[in-house]
C-alpha cells in the first residue's frame, strides 16, 4: 500500500504565509523552527527594550505631571482667601493634563516600537534574501568549477537548512529502476552527511507522477507505514515534510526534502526550496554529463590505442601478404616471359597466346595487390592539404598519359578554366588519372573525346548579391566532371560501379581492370568531404561528377 493511500500526503502548501501576532500587534510570518532562525535574536532585544519603556514611561510622566499639579494646587489654595474652589479646579485640570501627556507619550512610544519592529523585520527579510542569493551563487560557482554532485550538495545543504528554518533538509537522488531513493547530502542541527549510502523506498517521496509534473508533495510522517526510515525521521523531529522535485531537461532526477514540526509551509519557504531544487538539478545534471563525457573520452582513448594497434597489425599483415603474394607472381611472370622470349619460334600461335595471357594475368594480379594495399591505407593516412591550381594538376596528369591518349586517338577538351582550391594534390591527381584512364579505355568510337571541366554557374567564386549589396556571398560547392562519348554504362550497373571488384562483364574485351579504381576515386572524394555520382547512356557516353565540399574555392 502506498503512502498516498495511507493518507500520508497532505494538502498542497498554502499560497500565503501564516501570520502570527507579535507583542505590538503587528503581523509576523510564522517560523517552523524559531531556534534555527539566525535573525530572531537580533530583532527581539531592541523591540523588547522599547516595549519595556513603553509600559512604564506613560505612568512616570503621569505621576510627575500629577505631582506638579498638586504642588500648584496647594500653592493656589494657600494664597487664596475667598475662592476656595480654585484648588480643586486646578487639581482637576492637572490630572487631565497629566493623563493627556501620559497618553501622548504612550502613543509615541508604541509608534516607535512599531517603526523599530518594521525596520528589523525588513532587515530580517533582506538578510534572508542575501543568504538565499549566497546559496544560489555557491551552487553556480560549483557548476563553474566542475565539482562532483555530492560536493556541490554538501556545500549548500547546511546553510540551506538554516535558511529554511527546519531541523532537517536532504538532497535525494532517485533510482527509478530500483524504486529507491539515495541521499546525496543531508543536514540536521548538528550533523551533515555527504555522499551516497543511505537508501530507502521511493514511497517516502509521495506521488511519483506528481513529482514528474513538478508538483511538490507534503507528507505526514506519522501516517507513513512503520519502518527504520520513518522512525529516524520522527526521532529527528520531522513530523511533516515537503518533497520538492529536482527536474533537469524534463527528467526527474531527485528531490529536495525538508520538514519539522506540524504546520503549513510558508510561501517564502517553498519559493526558496524550489529555487534551490532547480539550481541543484541543473548542476547535478551537468556534473553527470561531465562524468559521462569523461568516461566516453577515456573509452575512446582505450579504443584509439586499440585502433592504432590494429592498424599497425593490418599494415604489417598487408606488407607480409603483399610480399608473400608478389614473390610467386614475380616468378610466374619471369618464367612466362623467359619462355615466351627463348622459345618463341618453337611455340605455335596457341602456345605463344597462352604464355602472353599468363604474363598479362600476372601483371594484372600484381596491379590488383598494389591497388588493394593502397586502398587499405587510404582511409588511415592524413591528407596533405595545400592550395593548388587544378589547371596545373590536370595538365600534369595529361602529360603522364600523353602516349596512351595519342595511341588511342582521344581528343581532350578543356572548355573552362579550373579553380584554385585547398586539397591533397597527389590524391586529386589520382581522381583525374583514374577517370581519364577509364574514359580512354572504354571507348569504341571512331572519333573519341574526353571533356574535363566544372559547372560554373558561380564562376566568380561568389553567389550573386542582392541589388545594392556589394558584399560577396560564399560559393556553394562546385561540381567537377570528366565525361566522354564512349560505350556508356548500362543502367543496371550504375548503382554498383563504385563498389570494390564490381567490374562490367563487357569490359573484358577492352583490357579489363582491377575493379578497385573507382572505389579508390570514391574514397578520395569522400576524404575531401565531397560526393561522386555517374550519369550515363548505354552506347552514348558517360559523365562522372564530383564535389569537394570542405575546401575553399577561388576562381
Amino acid at each position: 500500500m502506498t503512502c498516498a493511500s495511507r493518507a500520508a500526503v497532505l494538502p498542497r502548501p498554502t499560497p500565503e504565509p501564516t501570520l502570527d501576532a507579535g507583542a505590538s500587534g503587528a503581523a509576523m510570518p510564522a517560523a517552523r523552527d524559531e531556534a534555527a532562525s539566525p535573525w530572531r535574536g537580533a530583532t527581539a532585544w531592541p523591540v523588547g527594550a522599547i516595549q519595556l519603556i513603553g509600559r512604564w514611561a506613560p505612568s512616570l510622566v503621569f505621576a510627575l505631571a500629577l505631582l506638579a499639579t498638586i504642588g500648584v494646587a496647594a500653592s493656589v489654595a494657600g494664597g487664596a482667601r475667598e475662592r476656595a474652589w480654585y484648588a480643586p479646579v486646578v487639581l482637576g485640570l492637572g490630572v487631565a493634563v497629566s493623563g493627556l501627556l501620559g497618553g501622548i507619550v504612550r502613543i509615541a512610544l508604541q509608534a516607535r516600537a512599531l517603526d523599530v519592529t518594521e525596520f528589523h523585520r525588513t532587515q530580517e527579510v533582506l538578510a534572508r534574501h542575501a543568504e538565499r542569493l549566497r546559496i544560489l551563487h555557491e551552487i553556480d560557482r560549483a557548476l563553474l568549477t566542475e565539482e562532483a554532485p555530492e560536493a556541490i550538495a554538501g556545500t549548500v545543504i547546511q546553510p540551506l537548512r538554516a535558511l529554511l528554518g527546519v531541523p532537517r533538509a536532504i538532497v535525494n537522488l532517485f533510482d527509478l529502476a530500483a524504486n529507491e531513493v539515495e541521499w546525496l547530502a543531508a543536514a540536521g542541527r548538528r550533523h551533515v552527511h555527504v555522499g551516497p549510502g543511505v537508501r530507502y523506498s521511493m514511497r517516502l517521496m509521495g506521488d511519483l507522477d506528481a513529482l514528474r509534473r513538478g508538483e511538490a508533495q507534503v507528507i505526514d510522517t506519522q501516517a507513513l507505514p512503520p519502518g527504520p526510515a520513518v522512525e529516524a525521521l520522527l526521532a529527528s523531529g520531522v513530523q511533516v515534510y515537503m518533497v520538492v522535485p529536482m527536474i533537469a531537461g524534463g527528467e526527474l532526477i531527485g528531490a529536495l526534502s525538508f520538514g519539522g514540526a506540524p504546520g503549513p509551509f510558508p510561501a517564502e519557504q517553498v519559493r526558496i526550496a524550489r529555487e534551490a531544487a532547480t539550481q541543484l538539478a541543473i548542476v547535478i545534471a551537468q556534473a553527470r554529463l561531465r562524468e559521462r563525457l569523461k568516461h566516453q573520452a577515456q573509452a575512446l582513448a582505450c579504443a584509439n590505442t586499440e585502433l592504432r594497434r590494429s592498424n599497425k597489425e593490418l599494415d604489417d599483415f598487408a606488407y607480409i601478404a603483399s610480399h608473400d603474394l608478389k614473390e610467386p607472381l614475380r616468378g610466374l611472370h619471369n618464367y612466362a616471359t623467359f619462355l615466351l622470349e627463348d622459345y618463341h619460334d618453337a611455340l605455335d600461335d596457341e602456345g605463344r597466346f597462352k604464355l602472353a595471357t599468363l604474363v598479362r594475368l600476372t601483371q594484372r594480379m600484381e596491379a590488383l595487390i598494389n591497388s588493394l594495399l593502397y586502398y587499405s591505407r587510404l582511409g588511415r593516412v592524413d591528407l596533405a592539404f595545400g592550395e593548388i591550381d587544378l589547371n596545373t594538376t590536370v595538365a600534369s596528369v595529361l602529360e603522364s598519359l600523353a602516349i596512351p591518349l595519342q595511341e588511342a586517338g582521344v581528343e581532350i577538351r578543356l572548355p573552362t578554366p579550373l579553380p584554385t582550391l585547398r586539397c591533397d594534390k597527389a590524391r586529386i591527381g589520382e581522381i583525374f588519372a583514374n577517370l581519364l584512364t577509364n574514359a580512354m579505355k572504354y571507348n569504341d568510337k571512331a572519333e573519341k573525346w574526353i571533356e574535363i571541366g566544372c559547372i560554373d554557374d558561380q564562376a566568380q567564386g561568389h553567389q550573386r548579391a542582392p541589388d545594392g549589396d556589394s558584399t560577396p556571398r560564399p560559393q556553394a560547392p562546385r561540381v567537377f566532371y570528366v565525361r566522354d562519348n564512349g560505350i556508356g554504362i548500362p543502367e543496371k550497373h550504375r548503382e554498383t560501379i563504385f563498389r570494390i571488384f564490381k567490374r562490367l562483364h563487357a569490359r573484358e574485351k577492352y583490357g579489363g581492370g582491377t575493379g578497385v579504381g573507382l572505389t579508390i576515386v570514391k574514397k578520395i572524394v569522400e576524404r575531401h568531404g565531397g560526393d561522386i555520382w555517374v550519369e550515363s547512356t548505354s552506347g552514348e557516353g558517360t559523365a562522372f561528377y564530383f564535389t569537394l565540399e570542405k575546401n575553399t574555392y577561388r576562381s
